[in-house]
């Protein structure tokens, strides 16, 4: 793999020795479980069980931010009452934007899209919500065509949350 404007210093083994680094940084082991302790250790084809090392609330701080006032809080100078125009309140006191800008622009997807869904997502389950990503991606000016041609489809892994690729890595590579 090469990019013009880097000439061959981007190489497939560059991207591995990222994306080890990355993991080597983002990912712990899973403690075994008392029972499973001695299959994993007769068995060396198994791999141990990883997690990532962020805290699971880091996956709120990833998806929302503060819309103040909160109650019992005073309001603070950097609070901009606009935010509930321009986002989409997920809780009280708490908005996301970035979905705001990402939808504008979803009837314009050129690329085939497969919208993966993780079955405990709690995006997953806001009613009409994907309904809606399948029936508005790619069908504006400049899009693929959609749902209705084939370019727009979706799954849905079990037993996970919203990080397929590191909750359910075989069953993410599956799909795809």
């Amino acid at each position: 793999m090469q990019d013009a404007r880097f000439g061959n210093a981007l190489t497939t083994q560059s991207l591995m020795i990222v994306f080890s680094i990355r993991s080597f940084a983002d990912l712990r082991d899973v403690p075994p479980k008392m029972h499973a302790a001695q299959d994993v250790s007769t068995n060396s084809s198994i791999a141990p069980e990883v997690t990532l090392t962020t805290p699971k609330a880091m996956e709120v701080y990833t998806m929302m931010r503060a819309n103040p006032p909160l109650p019992g809080y005073p309001l603070g100078p950097d609070h901009n009452p606009n935010h509930a125009r321009h986002s989409t309140p997920v809780i009280p006191g708490f908005h996301i934007s970035a979905d705001t800008e990402t939808q504008k622009h979803i009837p314009h997807v050129l690329p085939p899209v497969l919208y993966a869904w993780g079955s405990r997502s709690f995006i997953a389950k806001l009613p009409g919500y994907r309904q809606m990503l399948l029936e508005k991606t790619g069908v504006g000016p400049g899009g693929s065509g959609g749902a209705s041609v084939g370019h727009v489809t979706e799954t849905v892994i079990g037993d996970c949350d919203r990080c397929l690729p590191f909750e359910k890595p075989r069953e993410t590579a599956k799909a795809l």
